[in-house]
């Protein structure tokens, strides 16, 4: 009876040294002073860049904490007004970078069509191009409706994403909450260009005004 009794302590001492420890620390800042903390149950250590541009004053946030390999993918989205990133690694400690904005630093020569001035409700207001950033080498586009009580909020997302963001089936990732369509990719430099939402009603508006000009003469 002692073998095995011998082998479970073991057992107990190995899993206990392999107890995942990550930092952990939210806000505009988040550096090596933060303090660590013991992963119970979590398998990776997660980091996390949201970058926004609400009218003109852009806000940064930088969320670090343990994560599991289920829920935790590495992503990188450029849309314009909004920016994205998940670091996602296995060691101790190893989310102690400065943030994955880093992965962010080297331009490359590929561009998309992006959302640069972004109103209320997700309206993008002005559509220009954005250079993307290492790891972002596909375009993509994603337009639906999605249903809040007692509104409809039409979405019309487009911009730099990395291809792990092509391949997720689920939106919760990305915006935190799960909206029923995924982004469609293309490779090529601006390859998500589209008409923008309402671009159709309004050629069509002009040109019953046409019709009824020309029928009045």
């Amino acid at each position: 009876m002692e073998l095995p009794l011998a082998a479970l302590a073991v057992s107990v001492l190995l899993g206990q040294a392999h107890t995942l420890k990550c930092y952990r620390c939210s806000g505009s800042k988040c550096d090596s002073t933060q303090s660590a903390q013991i992963c119970e149950g979590a398998d990776m250590c997660q980091t996390q860049l949201d970058w926004q541009l609400s009218g003109n004053v852009p806000s940064e946030k930088v969320t670090k904490s343990c994560s599991t390999s289920q829920t935790c993918t590495n992503i990188s989205l450029n849309l314009g007004s909004i920016i994205r990133k998940i670091s996602c690694c296995n060691e101790d400690l190893c989310n102690s970078g400065p943030s994955v904005d880093e992965d962010g630093k080297t331009a490359t020569m590929h561009e998309c069509y992006g959302c640069l001035t972004m109103l209320n409700d997700f309206k993008c207001n002005r559509t220009g191009r954005i250079k993307c950033t290492d790891s972002q080498t596909k375009c993509g586009r994603l337009q639906t409706v999605f249903s809040q009580p007692g509104r409809n909020i039409s979405l019309d997302f487009q911009g730099c994403l990395s291809e792990s963001v092509c391949q997720l089936n689920s939106t919760a990732i990305i915006f935190e909450v799960e909206i029923g369509k995924s982004f469609e990719c293309c490779s090529g430099n601006l390859c998500n260009r589209g008409p923008r939402p309402g671009t159709g009603s309004l050629c069509l508006i002009f040109l019953c005004f046409y019709l009824l000009a020309t029928n009045s003469k």
